[in-house]
Parts: structure tokens; sequence; C-alpha cells
């Protein structure tokens, strides 16, 4: 986990979102977007530090792990084949051998083979995106159960699998919402995960078309919704 750990601190998030990228995503510090329905999310206490004290932070944890400046921990990289993957997998190489002194070697693979790879598990790190079926939480979060066919990151943890089971009893809303607050702290607290940023879409629409607001998290557009603005 300290491995885990060091990798989400030493990856800077700023740097992807607004200068790999540079296409107006979100910084992301979970998994479930801050604005789906039904999220109230906290954010963890890292992600309020600079990119320094998170690179210094790493580097004490891959030291109490055994890695060092003279001997660095090296990792494969997984990524399937798209310009942007691999613009996005040689900055994060890069990002982590220059905050933390890690080592990547980047793996490339068609998506099938890539598929394959991960549902088998024989990666050091592996991208993955996810966006959801339906505005709600477990969209996301149950795709990290331990019986879930979606979870290629093999994360195993009863505490979270016991959080998600009580989603699942509750009525209230509230209760509900505090539930999957708590499911995303545990997925901070082991690591399972290295969140980098949250999708966007970009749209250019006239300024005389009415009734879009760009605000429906899975960019449903319904033209019952729109109208022509006089101009």
């Amino acid at each position: 986990m300290r491995v885990r750990t060091a990798l989400k601190l030493g990856m800077d998030r700023d740097i992807i979102v607004n200068k790999v990228k540079a296409q107006g995503d979100m910084p992301a510090y979970g998994y479930t977007p801050p604005y789906t329905d039904g999220a109230k999310l906290t954010q963890p206490e890292w992600f309020g530090w600079s990119q320094e004290k998170r690179n210094e932070e790493a580097k004490k944890l891959l030291a109490e792990a055994g890695y060092t400046a003279d001997k660095p921990l090296t990792i494969n990289l997984l990524y399937n084949t798209s310009d942007l993957h691999k613009k996005l997998a040689i900055a994060a190489s890069s990002l982590w051998k220059k905050n933390i002194g890690v080592n990547v070697k980047l793996v490339n693979q068609e998506w099938k083979t890539f598929l394959d790879t991960r549902h088998q598990g024989t990666f050091d790190v592996a991208r993955a995106g996810w966006c959801a079926d339906y505005n709600e939480p477990t969209s996301f979060l149950n795709t990290m159960l331990s019986n879930s066919s979606m979870n290629t990151a093999h994360y195993k943890s009863p505490a979270f699998d016991s959080i998600m089971a009580e989603t699942l009893k509750v009525t209230d809303e509230a209760q509900r919402t505090a539930l999957y607050t708590k499911a995303e702290q545990q997925l901070d607290k082991d690591s399972a995960i290295v969140p980098v940023y949250y999708y966007v879409n970009a749209r250019l629409v006239k300024p005389w078309v009415g009734g879009y607001t760009g605000k429906d998290p899975l960019d449903n557009i319904y033209t019952r919704n729109m109208y022509i603005v006089k101009h």
C-alpha cells in the first residue's frame, strides 16, 4: 500500500490537466466525480497539499518500502493504443521519475489484448477510465467490489464491500450519501487507484441556442428542452 500511495501522491494532476490535456478536465482526488447525483464527497487531506509536499511524503513511503535513489522502484505502465493515451503515459512516466524517482517502462497493447491483460491482473500499473451508465455513485463504486467482473484493479476489501452492502439497506438519502462518502474514503485509504482527472466534454454552442445548460453529468442533450433565441 505504501508504493500505491506514493504513486498516487507523486502524480502531478495539474500538469496532466492543464499542460498535457488542456481541455478543461478537473484534477481528481477520488473515483466518483463530485458532480454525480447522490455524491457529497470530501477531499482527502493530501489533495490540499502542494505538489512538493506530496512528493516529499511519497519519497518517505517509498523509502519505508525499501526503495531509494540508489535502489529505485521500477514499474511497467500498461496502456491501450491511442495517441492521447500514449501522450498521457509518457507524461505520467516523466512525472513519476522527476517527482519521486520511479522508473517507468511503457507497455502498449491493442484494446482486446489490453482488456485481457487487465482482467488477468498481469500488470504493475494500468491506464483505466470509467464513464457512468447512470447518474448515481454506485455506477462507479460497484466496479470496485471484490466480486465485480469489472474490478480490473483486482482490489479486494471486506471493509469496502461491507460499506457498499450497507447502502442497499438504508432508505434515507442522507444516510446513503454518507455511506458513499465513507466508501470513497476507504478507496483513498487503500490507494486502490491513482485518480488523475475527471472527464469533461467540450461543446461549441451558438449564442442564440437556448435551453442548453451543459450541466447533465451524463451529457444527455434533449432537443425538447432547446430553443432558438431571437437574434
